[in-house]
């Protein structure tokens, strides 16, 4: 897994969202420590717009369940 911009990694051909659940509210997604989607995209520009809603929409989640 290569790391190409905050939140982007590359497996494969393919770019992937990835982010670190915060230890303090982990117990809310079982034993998972990390979020991975897929942004079906190896295009590096289209990867980089199609992060920022994910980004958005988890890290709103995060405070929400906090």
């Amino acid at each position: 897994m290569v790391s190409v911009a905050e939140y982007l990694y590359r497996r494969g051909s393919h770019f992937y969202f990835f982010m670190s659940i915060p230890t303090d509210i982990r117990s809310h997604f079982g034993s998972r420590r990390h979020l991975v989607k897929s942004l079906k995209t190896s295009v590096i520009s289209e990867a980089k717009v199609a992060v920022e809603p994910l980004k958005a929409r988890v890290k709103t989640a995060f405070l929400l369940i906090r």
